[in-house]
């Protein structure tokens, strides 16, 4: 006679549950397209953090590509066109029963031989750490590929900027001593990294600035503040930085465009000027075209290109199911 416990049961019918019965694809490689995650079951699994899935939409063919399909959470994907890969975060290591790990650690999509692999393990030996009670999640290669910058943090403490060079197999503290999540993002030059520092005042943390830190000189700066404004940077090109900017009072939100020559904000636009409750991941397309996430007030989010110049909104995917961590490559 079999036992079924109450746990296993529930473990069960969550993995059932949770089989989105998508076909995985893969492309050759990854050319004016958009890499992003989401929830295709469209049960609100990515608002919740239990699942989502890997997606990359070609802007050319107009084909969408199924990188995963599995029960488990992934974030923040990153494509390295120079070792034609894509890294990852997810809580897919030091399973449960369930599948389900209790945190996260970066894995590896090769689009040369489809196969998936955990990435970390390198950097984990090189630290020599135990990690047991590490994060390590938002990879983010340069533009040339060769390098990755990852978050390390620990639960209730602070975070490390770190970053990894595919080349030497080398890991190196870049920033030290801040609160997550923190959003960043690489310069063109491959030698920037502005990223939005959170730090603890009163008790209540606060991300109202911008800051960059230089990967070889490791020398940072502070690019800009706005009080009473939790700032989030999203891309860099041409001199120019997208951010969103949330007031702290809860009265809205905003996209905006900063030019570091000027030192100013060139535009900005009010997330309810578009009819949208949220937007997520703003991405330059070019320096006139920025690709975002979408929310509806009824939830449904899709993909949009805005011309920032006529104000232009073009709706690019049209499943409605909920998405995050978007990037644009050309």
């Amino acid at each position: 006679m079999f036992f079924l416990t109450f746990n296993f049961i529930t473990a069960l019918i969550l993995v059932l549950s949770n089989c989105k019965g998508q076909d995985i694809s893969y492309p050759e490689t990854i050319g004016n397209s958009l890499l992003y995650l989401e929830d295709i079951s469209n049960t609100f699994g990515t608002l919740e953090g239990k699942f989502g899935d890997l997606i990359v939409h070609n802007l050319s063919t107009k084909k969408y590509f199924h990188l995963t399909d599995d029960q488990y959470y992934d974030l923040y994907p990153s494509f390295s066109r120079k070792y034609n890969l894509v890294v990852f975060s997810s809580l897919r290591n030091h399973q449960t029963i369930s599948g389900i790990s209790y945190k996260l650690n970066l894995f590896a999509i090769s689009l040369n031989n489809k196969r998936l692999k955990q990435f970390d393990k390198k950097i984990i030996d090189l630290l020599q750490e135990s990690f047991l009670d590490d994060y390590i999640e938002q990879p983010s290669f340069n533009p040339l590929g060769d390098k990755v910058i990852f978050l390390k943090s620990r639960a209730l403490f602070k975070s490390s900027i770190l970053i990894y060079n595919l080349n030497s197999e080398r890991t190196e503290l870049l920033v030290d001593s801040l609160y997550g999540p923190i959003s960043y993002t690489w310069s063109i030059s491959d030698s920037l990294i502005y990223f939005s520092p959170q730090y603890s005042k009163k008790a209540e943390l606060k991300t109202n600035s911008i800051d960059v830190v230089n990967v070889f000189s490791k020398k940072r700066n502070r690019v800009l503040i706005k009080k009473g404004m939790n700032l989030e940077v999203s891309d860099v090109l041409n001199e120019q930085i997208c951010y969103l900017g949330y007031y702290t009072d809860g009265s809205g939100a905003e996209i905006s465009i900063y030019d570091l020559k000027n030192k100013d904000d060139i535009k900005t636009i009010r997330f309810n000027d578009l009819d949208f409750q949220l937007i997520k991941s703003p991405k330059f397309k070019d320096s006139t075209n920025i690709y975002f996430i979408g929310q509806k007030y009824n939830l449904d989010e899709d993909i949009y290109l805005l011309n920032l110049e006529n104000g232009d909104l073009n709706q690019v995917t049209f499943t409605q199911g909920q998405k995050e961590h978007l990037s644009y490559i050309n």
